[in-house]
């Protein structure tokens, strides 16, 4: 019997900024754990997630977090998740935790996204919520019960 494998997860940096990425690396992983197809972390700027934002959601605005689920076929990845570092500094200060660990939050957000989580009614937040909690206590990140989106409030709603 295969033991099962686990997904890659590979990053696009276009920040310009070096960044640790393996403790956000290890925040995906765990949420993935037991599936095989890959996954890649793009970390942009404030601009260029205004524009994914803008041409994908049609909000436009900056955001922290957008996922791109990709379609099933035979060795696709599983999809995308784009961070905005700017935007994650901006919340870590709001919530009093550091920038790596916001990111960390992030990445499981994403990776909650892609495996089919929502958080567009009252009760996929309260699952996502519980999950990223739940990833978060499992991972020592700062207890952030009732995560969300801090620094705006989206058109019809949490994102």
């Amino acid at each position: 019997m295969e033991p099962p494998s686990s997904p890659r997860v590979d990053f696009l940096n276009l920040t310009g900024r070096r960044r640790r990425l393996s403790r956000i690396r290890h925040a995906a992983l765990a949420v993935l754990q037991g599936q095989s197809r890959a996954v890649e972390i793009v970390l942009v700027d404030d601009d260029a997630i205004r524009e994914l934002n803008r041409s994908h959601r049609e909000i436009d605005e900056p955001t922290d977090v957008l996922t791109f689920p990709a379609p099933e076929f035979p060795r696709s990845p599983l999809g995308e998740i784009v961070i905005s570092v700017p935007y994650a500094e901006r919340q870590a200060l709001a919530r009093g935790i550091r920038v790596e660990d916001e990111l960390c939050y992030l990445a499981i957000h994403g990776a909650l996204h892609l495996l089919g989580l929502e958080d567009e009614t009252d009760e996929g937040r309260r699952t996502m919520q519980q999950a990223m909690a739940r990833w978060g206590k499992d991972l020592g990140l700062p207890d952030q019960p009732e995560w969300s989106s801090l620094l705006h409030e989206p058109a019809g709603g949490a994102r």
